[in-house]
C-alpha cells in the first residue's frame, strides 16, 4: 500500500514537471515581453537603490530602480552564477551604472554589463492589465 502511494506521488510530481514550460522557457518568454518595451541601448543610468530584479536568462536581467523604472541588462559571458542567483548587486560609480564599465555582482562572479536598455514599465503594465481584462 505504501509503495503504491509513493508511486502515485512520484507520478504526480513527474507529470507536473512535464506539463508546463521549464524555467528557461519561462525566462525566454519574460525576456521577449521586456524586450518589446525596451528602448535603444544607453550608456548608463542613475543608480541609488535597487527595488527589485528579474532574471530573464543566462545573461539577461531586468533591474528595477523605482516602482515604474526598470533597465534591461545584458552581461558578457562567462557569468555562471547569475542563472541560479537569489541575490545580486550592481557596481556603480558616482551613482551611475555604466555599460562596459560596471558589473552585476553575483556569487563569486563579476559579470561585466554589456548593454543597458530602458524599459517602459508603465506601458508594459498597462498592456498586461488590458490583456487580463480581455480574457
Amino acid at each position: 500500500m505504501h509503495m503504491r502511494i509513493l508511486l502515485l506521488v512520484l507520478a504526480g510530481i513527474f507529470a507536473g514537471c512535464a506539463s508546463g514550460p521549464g524555467p528557461r522557457e519561462r525566462m525566454a518568454a519574460q525576456y521577449e515581453r521586456y524586450s518589446q518595451y525596451a528602448g535603444e541601448p544607453v550608456a548608463s543610468f542613475p543608480f541609488f537603490t535597487m527595488q527589485n530584479w528579474v532574471l530573464l536568462g543566462q545573461y539577461r536581467l531586468a533591474v528595477y530602480t523605482k516602482i515604474n523604472e526598470a533597465w534591461l541588462i545584458e552581461v558578457s559571458p562567462p557569468c555562471s552564477d547569475l542563472e541560479f542567483a537569489h541575490a545580486i548587486a550592481l557596481s556603480s560609480s558616482v551613482s551611475r551604472v555604466s555599460a562596459k564599465f560596471d558589473h552585476v555582482l553575483v556569487g563569486r562572479d563579476r559579470c561585466q554589463i554589456k548593454e543597458i536598455r530602458p524599459v517602459d514599465v508603465r506601458a508594459m503594465k498597462r498592456d498586461r492589465k488590458a490583456e487580463q481584462g480581455a480574457q
